[in-house]
């Protein structure tokens, strides 16, 4: 008997369940039944279709090749005509019930061409599916319907409800999502939510590479399983209790979702669980990818881990899905479009998500094995782990500043400040001035202070943005890590400013179960806050902004690194010290007003305010270094030359970005002493 190939898939799948939610889940929040609506449609999505396919070739024997979410291949032994006939039949009763959200598209091929190869029947199906011959023979067929009006499509969905017993871990409308916990005062009527959508890596590639039909099919089954809906309810239970172990039992973690079919996850959760969310994205890869490894085992095969791409959106709970529907699809977009580079000039495939927040993508690496492997060769990327670390850094800082402060906003208008100045074209098109303003932005402001834990939270604070503006050195340059504020390093700036003013308000506090994460990552922020902040920055001035090294600079006159030896014999090495000219700060300001002149008698009257201050001859100074040499103490101050400072307000390079730098590089300087010196009496460490 000859036999015939029948594949049958959904097409439209987003667009039917886009209209579906717009319709319940929007205009009728707060009916019960939402929820029952968005899992009843799922399931059809993902089982019902092919329940009703088999109901009506069940008086024919058939044989399955695949069945999986929105896909279902057979053979059967009815010719092409019948197999149309009962296709179309199912086709017209789903545009009517279904009003006209969802088509079937399907094909009937002879089987002989593929003399018993399933693999290469499966293959053939998929690509003519997707082929405009087969949706264009479908409309063809049923023209009467689909294109005269009918008041059979006015009527509601007929589909049945399924019971909520089944899913407690499920929120039944948006609106319950609301976060009522004892770290959060909220509004429930009207409260942040994070719509999470993920979607598989590759899927496609994976599946044209697959030799065998056994693991074609085996892995469609393994999909199909994971990526559901019981799946996902029983994984958002298992992360609830983690949350409930970490935090507290009125923390509830419960999601809303609105699809999970195919390679598809695309749910709601209230802003606080948004990085609960991502872990049970995590929890469905971790599981995904143990089942292939139970396969590769059983087959001997090398199927390789699977990666996937989360979109994430910020909205609100009464916001309209078209709204957010669109932003977390553009999210995903660029998540997926941000790929893995190559290490050691090889492709990175180690099982990895990367998350777009705000148009920033991070990368999470899931096989532990290839952890350091990424972020050794890979600095530039984001870390998804470093990310959540900084921010609970963040936000203890925080709440230290705030609440000593008695200030709610500190923290806020101290990154929309700094965001600001960097986004500002006449700052950021100057380099040494933008530099300057974010050095001067950093400045410690509580070091008079005697409150340690107000001055550790600042210090960790600006610790955490100069983590952001730092990279290793190069070899030539010694060891540790130095400031750059090139585009790349002020752009990562600019995306984490936007994220902390995100978390940085008291709303948006985030319930997270990372606490016991350990990850391979180099530890950044375990240094000293001040020794980092203080020492990057004057490194940064000396030899970038002021080029003190170079002695026919401009900054050479004002400033020279020199070491001594020291009066105790415990110190090993020789410490340095920055030799200046006598300038207060009071003196750079007024500096600053006459160069606005640029006349030759404000250059003369800035000389003579300098020289006022620094009136030692060179022979004078040597003398005086030689005696501090005897009692080995550190040199004394420089001594001023007047005529190659008058040189160089000729020559243009005394300008006021040149003051600023030199402003602040005294000030840091002055801090650093002071920091040592509060050390060495006992001060706290």
């Amino acid at each position: 008997m000859k036999k015939n190939v029948v594949a049958v898939s959904i097409d439209k799948v987003q667009t039917f369940l886009y209209y579906k939610l717009s319709s319940q889940a929007q205009e009728n929040q707060t009916n019960n039944k939402t929820l029952s609506q968005v899992i009843s449609s799922s399931e059809f999505v993902s089982s019902k279709f092919q329940e009703d396919i088999q109901e009506r070739f069940s008086k024919e024997e058939n044989h399955y090749l695949l069945s999986c979410s929105g896909k279902y291949i057979f053979t059967t032994g009815l010719s092409q005509a019948e197999v149309f006939s009962l296709l179309d039949d199912l086709f017209q009763k789903y545009y009517v019930e279904l009003q006209g959200q969802l088509l079937l598209k399907y094909i009937c091929i002879p089987s002989a061409p593929f003399q018993g190869d399933q693999l290469k029947a499966i293959q053939q199906c998929t690509s003519e599916l997707k082929q405009s011959q087969c949706l264009n023979s479908i409309i063809n067929r049923n023209q009467e319907l689909l294109f005269t009006y009918s008041k059979e499509l006015e009527r509601a969905d007929k589909r049945s409800e399924i019971p909520l017993t089944e899913y407690p871990y499920f929120s039944e409308t948006i609106n319950d999502l609301s976060p009522e916990t004892e770290l959060i005062e909220v509004n429930n009527n009207h409260f942040r939510t994070a719509v999470i959508k993920a979607d598989l890596d590759g899927m496609g590639l994976l599946f044209k590479k697959m030799k065998s039909c056994q693991q074609y099919v085996q892995l469609s089954d393994i999909l199909n399983e994971v990526i559901s809906l019981p799946t996902l309810h029983r994984l958002t239970k298992k992360v609830n209790e983690h949350v409930k172990n970490n935090t507290s039992k009125e923390n509830n973690f419960k999601i809303f979702p609105l699809y999970v079919a195919g390679d598809d996850i695309f749910f709601i959760v209230a802003i606080p669980h948004l990085l609960n969310g991502i872990t049970l994205c995590k929890e469905i890869l971790y599981e995904l990818n143990n089942k292939i490894d139970c396969l590769n085992n059983q087959f001997q095969t090398n199927i390789p881990n699977l990666s996937a791409s989360i979109g994430i959106d910020i909205s609100f709970n009464r916001e309209p899905l078209r709204y957010y529907y669109e932003r977390v699809n553009l999210q995903l977009d660029t998540a997926k479009k941000e790929y893995a580079p190559l290490v050691e000039n090889v492709p990175f495939t180690a099982s990895h998500i990367k998350i777009c927040l705000n148009h920033a993508v991070f990368f999470d690496i899931l096989d532990k094995e290839y952890q350091s492997v990424f972020w050794k060769k890979q600095s530039d990327k984001l870390s998804y782990y470093l990310f959540v670390q900084t921010i609970r850094k963040m936000n203890t800082a925080l709440k230290v500043l705030e609440d000593k402060q008695k200030d709610d906003l500190a923290g806020n208008r101290f990154f929309y400040t700094l965001l600001e100045k960097i986004t500002t074209p006449e700052i950021t098109e100057q380099p040494l001035r933008c530099s300057n303003v974010v050095i001067n932005h950093l400045l410690p402001q509580t070091w008079s202070s005697n409150d340690w834990e107000l001055q550790k939270a600042e210090f960790t604070l600006l610790t955490i943005l100069i983590e952001l503006l730092s990279e290793p050195k190069e070899k030539r340059e010694g060891r540790g890590k130095k400031l750059v504020f090139d585009n790349k390093h002020l752009e990562k700036l600019r995306t984490y400013l936007r994220l902390f003013l995100i978390f940085s308000t008291p709303r948006f506090q985030l319930i997270t179960l990372e606490n016991n994460v350990k990850e391979k990552y180099p530890k950044t922020l375990q240094q000293k806050g001040a020794t980092l902040l203080l020492n990057r920055s004057i490194d940064y001035l000396y030899t970038h902004s002021l080029q003190v090294e170079n002695p026919q600079s401009l900054g050479s006159l004002f400033i020279k690194k020199e070491s001594y030896k020291p009066s105790s014999n415990r110190i090993k090495h020789r410490p340095q010290v920055h030799r200046k000219l006598r300038i207060g700060s009071s003196m750079f300001y007024r500096l600053k007003k006459l160069e606005k002149e640029r006349t030759p008698e404000s250059y003369q009257r800035s000389i003579a305010m300098i020289q006022s201050m620094n009136t030692q001859t060179k022979e004078e100074i040597q003398e005086i270094d030689e005696k501090r040499e005897l009692l080995n103490r550190a040199p004394s101050n420089l001594c001023f030359d007047k005529v190659r400072l008058e040189e160089k307000m000729a020559s243009g390079e005394w300008t006021n970005d040149v003051i600023d730098s030199l402003l602040l590089f005294y000030k840091l300087d002055q801090l650093s002493i002071t920091f040592k010196t509060k050390i060495k009496k006992g001060g706290k460490k």
